[in-house]
């Protein structure tokens, strides 16, 4: 039978053990990192964007032209149409280091680079 005394020392250790795990970081959700590309004038500013290796992220396109535009990479596998004076967040899993392009399949001069470190 578990007497006051035992069942509060319980709930102690259990509640010490689930701070210890909090704290670790392994067991945190990683945080995910925000790039932001601007579309001005039919190009990508920056036209390259760093950004951390193994770490999710979001890539917000904002597009200040009054016309669509279509963000597409192939080697990211994403296609997204932002419309004129608008913007558009893209969620991308951990990517390994290297280099990713992108481009506007609207207007082919518009190129830029991920480069993940």
């Amino acid at each position: 039978m578990l007497t006051f005394d035992r069942l509060r020392y319980v709930v102690f250790v259990v509640a010490g053990m689930l701070a210890l795990t909090l704290l670790l970081p392994e067991t945190r959700a990683q945080q995910v990192k925000e790039i932001v590309v601007t579309y001005r004038n039919k190009h990508f500013q920056p036209a390259e964007v760093s950004a951390p290796g193994n770490t999710p992220l979001t890539l917000r396109i904002r597009n200040t032209d009054a016309e669509a535009m279509e963000f597409e990479s192939e080697t990211l596998h994403v296609e997204k149409i932002v419309e004129g004076k608008s913007e558009a967040t893209i969620t991308l899993q951990p990517l390994k280091p290297g280099k990713y392009g992108f481009f506007d399949d609207y207007h082919a001069t518009s190129e830029g680079v991920l480069a993940v470190k």
